[in-house]
C-alpha cells in the first residue's frame, strides 16, 4: 500500500537501490512465507474441510490439531507479536503523514487521534472496522500505483546503474 516506503525512506544509506532490495524482503517473508505456512497447516491437518468454522477459528483448530495443547498458544503469541508490531509501525506512519500534512506541531493531536482510533476500533463492530480498513487501504493504493507508474523509469535507470557497478 506504500506505507513501507516511509520506513525505508528514513534509512540512512548512500545506496537507495540496496535499501529497496532489502525492502522487497518484507512482503516475501510476511506474505509468501507466513501465509504459505499457515495455508499448509490448514491443508495438512484437513481443517479446511470444516464447514462450521472459518477465518481465525479455522486457523486455531488447525494449529491445535497439529500441536495439541500448545498450538493455540503459539498462534496467540504470533498474532500478538504481529498486532503490536503493526500498531507500532502504523503509529510511525500516521505521525509522519500527520506532520507532513499539518506540520510538526500536530504531532501530539495526531498521536491522540491514532490512539483514540485504536480504542474506538475495539468498541465498534468488527465488520465496520474491516470495511473502514479496506476503504482506507484502497485509497492508499491509488497514489502508490500512480507513483509506481510515474517513477518506474527513474527506478529502472538507477537500478541499472547500481547493478552495473557490482
Amino acid at each position: 500500500m506504500g506505507t513501507e516506503a516511509m520506513a525505508h525512506g528514513a534509512a540512512k544509506t548512500n545506496e537507495p537501490i540496496r535499501e529497496g532490495l532489502v525492502a522487497m524482503w518484507g512482503p516475501v517473508i510476511d506474505t509468501l512465507l507466513m501465509c504459505t505456512l499457515t495455508g499448509l497447516v490448514l491443508l495438512v491437518t484437513d481443517s479446511w474441510q470444516s464447514a462450521e468454522k472459518d477465518g481465525v477459528l479455522l486457523t486455531i483448530s488447525a494449529f491445535e490439531s497439529a500441536l495439541p495443547g500448545i498450538g493455540s498458544y503459539l498462534l496467540l503469541i504470533g498474532v500478538l507479536c504481529l498486532s503490536f508490531s503493526s500498531m507500532i509501525g502504523f503509529s510511525y506512519y500516521v505521525l509522519k503523514c500527520g506532520c507532513f500534512l499539518f506540520g510538526g506541531k500536530a504531532r501530539l493531536p495526531v498521536l491522540g487521534f491514532y490512539l483514540s482510533a485504536i480504542v474506538i476500533s475495539a468498541l465498534v463492530e468488527l465488520s465496520t472496522v474491516i470495511n473502514f480498513l479496506d476503504i482506507s487501504f484502497g485509497l492508499m493504493a491509488i497514489p502508490t500505483i500512480l507513483a509506481s507508474i510515474l517513477l518506474a523509469p527513474r527506478v529502472n535507470s538507477a537500478a541499472q546503474t547500481y547493478f552495473s557497478k557490482l
